[in-house]
C-alpha cells in the first residue's frame, strides 16, 4: 500500500512538483494537424479618404497547431486584419476594451499627431470603457510596411504576446517601384506565444523558454511561389522581445524598404537580423523548384541576455510553371523615385547622449526608471539633433523612438553607408549608434516617448518621454529648464578644489592621480545647457584615448542642497574614465565658483515643482590644484578642446596663459 504524504510533506515537495509541470509542458511537442497554407491577414481599407473600423478587445479561445489556448484578442483573431490607408486618409477607430486590464493602441512608426485621439500612448482605455482614436495620415507621408500594437506601460509585453498586434501600410509603392503593380505581395507578421500547464497565456514571460513562432497565425504554414517569380514579401516583427535572424536555406532577399522607408538602393542579403518592433520588406525569386526553410536561426542576445534555438516560419514550395524572371536589382527607372534626405548633410541643432542601463531589479534611461509626469527631453521644434545611444549593458537593446525617423550615421564610432531612414535600431552590446532626428514636421507637436523595444525592458522602466514644443506659441513652449549666463568673471584664474564626491568623502584636486582636470560646473536636474556640456566632455574624452588616465573630467554642482551625494551616486554617470561628481557646503561651491569666474543664480521655482539654476557654462582645463590653462566656451568642439588639452600634457612644466576658445 502506497506511503501516505503528510500535509507538511506535500508542502515541501509542492514547489518541485510545480516546477516539473510547468517544464513539461512547455516540453510537449505541439499536436500535430494538417499542413496550412499560407494567407494573408484579413484586410481593412479606407474609403473614401477614411479608414473606419472597430475593434472590440475581448476574451477568446484560438486554436495554434491543434492546441487549444484561452488568450485575449481584436475581434476575436489571433491574427487581426491589415490597415490599408492612402496619404492623406483619416482613421477613425473605435477601441471597446472588454477585457480586465487597461489597454490602448499605439499605431508604431507613423508620423501622426501624438495628442488627444492620435497615437497618444499616455490614453488608457480601461475594462468596459471605449475611446475613439482619430487622426489624419499626412499627405506626404512615407509609404510602407508599420503595424499597431498595445503600448499599456508595465502590462505591455504580455498584452503583446496575447496577440495585440497587427499590420499597417501606407499605399503608394507602387509609385515608387512600379513594377510592383505586377508582383504578388505576401503580408508576414511575426508572432510569438508562451503556454501555461492551463492552456492560458503565461502568466510570467520568460524570453528564453519554448514559445509557439507564427506568421499571420500560422505555424509554419506553406507558401507557394513558382519557379522565376518575383515577390514581395512584407514582414514585421511583432514579438514582445524576441529577434528573428531571417534566412531562406541560403536564397538572396532584396531589401527594398526598411521600417516603412524605401533604401536608397536595393540591397542583396542571405540573412537579415529583425529586432523586436523592426519591418523589412524585400523582393524574393526563387530560379528552381524545390521546397525551402524559411526560418530563424538561433539567436543569442548576450552574456547577461536570452538565447533561443532556431525555428521555422514558413514552408516555401516553389513548383509549377517557370515565370519570366524579373531583373533584380530593378535599375532606376524601376526604383527608388523618391529623393531621400540625406540627414547628415544638416546642420545639428543639438547634441545629447541616451543611454540604456539596468540594475539587478530594472531597466533604466540615463540612470532613471519611466515616470509618466516627467518630461526628460525637451526638443524645439525645427530642431535637428543628433543622438549617441549607449548600451551600457551586456546585453542587446532595441532603441525605438515615436512619431519620427531617424538616420544611423556611426556605429560604435565607425561611419556607416546611407542607405535610409529608420524607425528603430538595435545597440551593440557595451556600444552605441550616433543618430540624426529631424524634429521639424508640426504633425509631431505635443508629448511621445522613446524606449527599448524588447518590451519587457520597456515595461521594467527603460523608457522616458520626449516633448517637441513650439517655441513660436507660448501655449505650447515648456517653462525654461536652463538658463545661461555670460561668466561673472572671464578673467578668474582658478584656485584649489576641495569638496565632497558623491561617495560622501573629502575629494581634492592635487591628490588626483590625474595629471589634468577638466571642470564644468551644472547641476543633476538641468535639462538644457548641462547635458550638451556631458556630451562635450564624453566626446573630448574619447579623442583623448591615447592619453589614458591622464584627463580627469569634473563635474561641480552649482545646487549643493539638492545634488547631496546620494543624489550624484543616482544620477547618470556614462563616461568610461568616471566622470567625479563634485559636492559641499552652500560656502564651499560658492568659494570654488568664485574662484572660477562662474556666475550662479537659483531661479523662482515654477508651480510644476521644478527648479531651474541659472548659471555660466564655460568648460576648464586645469592643473591638478585648480589653476586654470584654458576655458572653453559651450559651442567649442571636441577636436578644439582635445588639442588644447594634449599642447598642456606635453608642456605641464611650462605655465600656459589663459585662452578663451570659441568656435
Amino acid at each position: 500500500m502506497p506511503t501516505p504524504i503528510s500535509f507538511l510533506n506535500f508542502l515541501v515537495l509542492f514547489p518541485a512538483l510545480l516546477s516539473f509541470i510547468i517544464s513539461s509542458a512547455n516540453a510537449l511537442p505541439d499536436i500535430k494537424s494538417a499542413p496550412t497554407e499560407f494567407a494573408n491577414p484579413p484586410e481593412v481599407r479606407s474609403i473614401h479618404g477614411v479608414l473606419r473600423t472597430t475593434f472590440v478587445l475581448q476574451p477568446t479561445e484560438i486554436t495554434l497547431n491543434g492546441r487549444k489556448i484561452k488568450t485575449n484578442t481584436y475581434n476575436g483573431l489571433y491574427a487581426p486584419p491589415t490597415l490599408r490607408v492612402h496619404p492623406g486618409d483619416t482613421v477613425e477607430l473605435d477601441f471597446d476594451n472588454r477585457c480586465p486590464q487597461p489597454s490602448n493602441i499605439h499605431f508604431h512608426g507613423l508620423t501622426v499627431s501624438p495628442l488627444k485621439n492620435g497615437d497618444n500612448i499616455f490614453v488608457r482605455v480601461d475594462p468596459g470603457h471605449t475611446f475613439q482614436y482619430k487622426f489624419q495620415i499626412p499627405k506626404d507621408h512615407n509609404p510602407g510596411l508599420y503595424y499597431y500594437h498595445a503600448h499599456a506601460h508595465g502590462m505591455a509585453e504580455r498584452q503583446i504576446t496575447f496577440g495585440f498586434t497587427g499590420a499597417f501600410i501606407v499605399e503608394g509603392q507602387i509609385e515608387t517601384y512600379p513594377a510592383l503593380a505586377k508582383i504578388k505581395q505576401q503580408v508576414m507578421v511575426l508572432k510569438d506565444m508562451q503556454v501555461s500547464p492551463l492552456g492560458n497565456v503565461a502568466q510570467d514571460i520568460v524570453t528564453s523558454r519554448t514559445n509557439i513562432r507564427t506568421v499571420n497565425g500560422l505555424v509554419n504554414p506553406t507558401l507557394h511561389i513558382q519557379p522565376g517569380e518575383t515577390q514581395q514579401w512584407r514582414i514585421a516583427n511583432t514579438s514582445a522581445d524576441l529577434y528573428y535572424r531571417l534566412t531562406l536555406e541560403g536564397q538572396t532577399f532584396w531589401v527594398m524598404a526598411e521600417d516603412g522607408n524605401t533604401t536608397t538602393r536595393m540591397i542583396p542579403v542571405k540573412e537579415y537580423l529583425l529586432g523586436p518592433s523592426a519591418r523589412v520588406e524585400v523582393f524574393v525569386q526563387l530560379p528552381q523548384p524545390g521546397a525551402f526553410a524559411f526560418k530563424t536561426a538561433k539567436v543569442r542576445t548576450g552574456p547577461a541576455g536570452d538565447g533561443y534555438p532556431e525555428a521555422p516560419l514558413v514552408n516555401v514550395v516553389c513548383a509549377g510553371s517557370p515565370q519570366k524572371s524579373l531583373v533584380l536589382p530593378f535599375k532606376k527607372a524601376n526604383c527608388c523615385a523618391t529623393s531621400i534626405p540625406d540627414l547628415s548633410k544638416l546642420v545639428i541643432d543639438q547634441k545629447r547622449l541616451i543611454v540604456f542601463n539596468e540594475t539587478n531589479n530594472d531597466f533604466r534611461v540615463n540612470n532613471q526608471i519611466f515616470d509618466e509626469n516627467r518630461i526628460d527631453t525637451r526638443v524645439p521644434l525645427g530642431h535637428v539633433e543628433e543622438w549617441t545611444i549607449r548600451n551600457a549593458t551586456d546585453e542587446l537593446h532595441q532603441f525605438h523612438i515615436h512619431q519620427v525617423d531617424f538616420q544611423v550615421v556611426e556605429i560604435n564610432g565607425k561611419p556607416v553607408e546611407f542607405t535610409g531612414h529608420r524607425d528603430n535600431y538595435v545597440i551593440p552590446i557595451r556600444g552605441e549608434i550616433k543618430i540624426i532626428i529631424p524634429f521639424t514636421n508640426p504633425i509631431i507637436v505635443g508629448t511621445f516617448v522613446y524606449h527599448c523595444h524588447i518590451i519587457g525592458h520597456e515595461d521594467g522602466g527603460m523608457m522616458a518621454s520626449v516633448q517637441v514644443y513650439d517655441p513660436r506659441k507660448s501655449a505650447t513652449a515648456p517653462p525654461p529648464k536652463h538658463l545661461t549666463t555670460p561668466p561673472e568673471n572671464p578673467l578668474a584664474k582658478g584656485g584649489p578644489i576641495k569638496l565632497i564626491n558623491e561617495k560622501g568623502t573629502p575629494w581634492y584636486g592635487h591628490d588626483s592621480t590625474a595629471d589634468l582636470l577638466l571642470v564644468t560646473f551644472g547641476y543633476t536636474r538641468c535639462q538644457g545647457a548641462c547635458p550638451r556640456t556631458l556630451v562635450l566632455l564624453d566626446e573630448t574624452l574619447r579623442l583623448l584615448k591615447n592619453n589614458p588616465g591622464r584627463v580627469q573630467p569634473l563635474l561641480i554642482t552649482v545646487d549643493p542642497e539638492r545634488d547631496t551625494p546620494k543624489t550624484l551616486r543616482a544620477s547618470e554617470n556614462p563616461f568610461p574614465l568616471h566622470l567625479v561628481k563634485l559636492t559641499g557646503t552652500t560656502q564651499d561651491i560658492a568659494r570654488v565658483a568664485q574662484s572660477f569666474g562662474v556666475a550662479v543664480k537659483k531661479q523662482p521655482n515654477p508651480e510644476d515643482g521644478s527648479y531651474t539654476v541659472k548659471h555660466s557654462t564655460d568648460l576648464f582645463l586645469t592643473t591638478r590644484d585648480g589653476q586654470i590653462l584654458c576655458r572653453f566656451a559651450l559651442t567649442s568642439s571636441a577636436e578644439e578642446i582635445a588639442a588644447a588639452t594634449n599642447a598642456a600634457l606635453e608642456k605641464l612644466a611650462t605655465p600656459s596663459p589663459i585662452t578663451t576658445a570659441t568656435r
